[in-house]
């Protein structure tokens, strides 16, 4: 469904700090895998409301183990990189995330080996693969191996990791997107087959089910609860919308997926005004910029969707 909202309600929300540190050790598990040889690990930190946090990989206690200490609350991301000789066989980077405790953090993990993965869509029709990396935060966006093109269908081919869980989306210009995630089963009978012919594109983006009292939702947004947001000259803040009801697979894991926003800003005269990323699709955030004094307004819009979330 289609919904719009002349700028927003209410913000995203700043955590306290913390007192207390922990100590992270990551590690590949693969058998004989030296670090710096076989592979390296990109290591970074956040708090809760994203203000990044300074890590620094050093020697663990254990040989061929790595460490980095972060506050106690906060999320870490950790990409296992594969060295290109290991590329060349088919590993491939997988990344690790957690929000840490004062229990034991513990990050070792296997570096899988890829396995391809056939999605077929119409010629004109877009496909994205991505995968979560936390709430609030743009999906890492999984490229393909290749793309072929064929009376009308494009054939997309990617080299996916046993036991990760990916999302995908396909849309066209005017239809509603159709989303959802899977994991990417050793057992190929039990991966999804995402295959999706002309007729999967026939509901509009504008479309509005007024039968389910809770499709139609509000639009949120990362300002505050005027819904007004001075900025200064050349000063740019990133905006980010939040349907509410998110579309979840369920109220305990709390997996969603945004819809495509599309953001229109235009001076009180009703000229428009360009900005970054104005029609978003894997990457819910856009950039604004103030370049004079004066007043725009913002409206916000959302395309229909529908989400299949697949079992394991």
């Amino acid at each position: 469904m289609k919904k719009s909202l002349l700028f927003l309600l209410a913000a995203l929300f700043t955590c306290a700090a913390f007192a207390d540190d922990v100590t992270v050790t990551v590690y590949a598990t693969n058998s004989g895998w030296v670090y710096g040889t076989d592979y390296t690990i990109d290591a970074s930190a956040s708090l809760k409301d994203g203000t990044p946090v300074s890590v620094t990989l050093t020697d663990a206690a254990t040989a061929g183990q790595k460490q980095f200490t972060m506050p106690s609350g906060a999320t870490y991301f950790c990409y296992y990189i594969p060295s290109d000789a290991h590329k060349t066989e088919g590993y491939m980077c997988i990344l690790s995330t957690k929000t840490t405790t004062l229990a034991t953090n513990d990050a070792g993990i296997q570096i899988p080996q890829g396995t391809e993965y056939v999605v077929t869509v119409p010629e004109n029709a877009e496909f994205a693969m991505g995968q979560k990396v936390n709430h609030y935060r743009a999906f890492d966006v999984i490229e393909p191996k290749s793309t072929i093109l064929n009376d009308g269908t494009k054939t997309l081919t990617y080299m996916l990791g046993a036991g990760i869980v990916y999302n995908f989306r396909t849309w066209t210009e005017s239809s509603a997107t159709r989303a959802g995630y899977f994991t990417m089963n050793t057992d190929v009978t039990k991966r999804p087959t995402l295959t999706f012919v002309a007729a999967d594109y026939t509901t509009s983006a504008k479309m509005i089910d007024r039968a389910n009292l809770n499709a139609p939702a509000d639009i949120l947004l990362n300002i505050n609860e005027r819904g007004h947001l001075a900025l200064k000259k050349d000063s740019v803040f990133d905006l980010t919308a939040q349907r509410m009801w998110q579309l979840t697979d369920n109220a305990t894991n709390n997996y969603y997926i945004d819809p495509s926003y599309h953001y229109e800003v235009t001076n009180i005269d009703g000229t428009p005004i360009e900005i970054e990323n104005a029609n978003t699709t894997t990457n819910p955030w856009s950039a604004i910029s103030a370049k004079s004094k004066g007043t725009a307004i913002v409206t916000v819009t959302y395309d229909a969707m529908n989400c299949q979330f697949y079992a394991a």
